[in-house]
């Protein structure tokens, strides 16, 4: 029979591997989305100046410009991430199909290892019997 087990350990600790990066991926997903919301917050937050005074207009104006350009930025990180993220699943797909695979070959070389003790089992019992038989005979 051929040992399956080393595979299988090595298999199971490459889907490790993969869910590993996966959660990582998707907490960064996570911050990322949490910078997106609190950047909007502090957009809605901000108020245009009244008056006539040009340089404060101009200054709500330039920050309002670069918190847009932020948000920006964040969403293009996080349309990579879920790329990315994407890409990990399908390899943990992979994985975990490449890792089924070894496990239901294992448990075919298993059985067939069973079966063929029992049918060594089951012929020297025969001859026991045969051995057995002609001595009363």
């Amino acid at each position: 029979m051929k040992d399956f087990s080393s595979l299988l350990k090595i298999k199971k600790e490459d889907l490790r591997k993969i869910e590993s990066r996966l959660f990582l991926k998707n907490q960064k997903r996570e911050e990322i989305l949490k910078e997106i919301e609190s950047l909007l917050r502090e957009l809605s937050l901000m108020k245009e100046p009244n008056g006539d005074n040009f340089g404060k207009l101009s200054l709500f104006k330039e920050s309002v410009f670069n918190i847009h350009n932020l948000i920006q930025k964040k969403k293009e990180i996080l349309k990579n991430l879920d790329s990315e993220i994407e890409k990990i699943k399908k390899d943990y797909q992979k994985a975990q199909i490449e890792y089924e695979k070894i496990k239901y070959i294992q448990k075919i070389e298993q059985k067939k290892e069973n079966d063929l003790k029992k049918i060594k089992e089951q012929k020297e019992i025969d001859e026991i019997a045969s051995i057995l038989f002609e001595r009363k005979i």
